[in-house]
């Protein structure tokens, strides 16, 4: 992947994050009755944000006026996948994504090779190297469950 891309992506995933934080929405959902209460509640996060928080924001959200229509629907659509989720599966997106934006240029390179060389992968290995992987994560996870029962007995 070209580093400008991985920029841009990098970008547009702090500004749909961001755009989670202070509740803000796209589009006309966002003009329901209910969304009043969402509104307050952005503008008191807004409020709450340091300056330098919201200029970070307001950059961003000038850079995603200047993209192309079809790059902005793409990530319309991903935030609206987004808003959809459980808020603990929410969570677990942003934790990650942060726990992604602290690695080491290094790792996020070999992590990226590493999808890439999946995904030129037949559908029938990716499977089986998804089907492989589930087993080594139910072995760990049945081990650190009878690890505890023994420690509770």
């Amino acid at each position: 992947m070209k580093s400008s891309r991985r920029i841009f992506l990098t970008q547009s995933a702090s500004l749909l994050a961001a755009i989670t934080l202070t509740g803000w929405s796209f589009g006309v959902e966002a003009q329901t009755a209910s969304s009043d209460h969402t509104s307050l509640a952005a503008k008191e996060r807004w409020q709450n944000l340091s300056p330098a928080e919201k200029e970070k924001i307001r950059e961003r959200w000038q850079k995603f006026k200047q993209l192309p229509p079809e790059e902005k629907n793409r990530l319309r659509e991903a935030h609206k996948r987004f808003q959809t989720l459980p808020e603990d599966r929410r969570q677990k997106l942003r934790d990650n994504f942060k726990k992604w934006q602290n690695l080491p240029p290094e790792k996020k390179e070999r992590m990226r090779n590493r999808l890439k060389k999946f995904r030129s992968l037949s559908p029938d290995k990716r499977r089986e190297l998804r089907d492989r992987a589930k087993q080594r994560i139910e072995r760990r996870q049945h081990l650190r469950r009878d690890r505890r029962q023994r420690m509770g007995q």
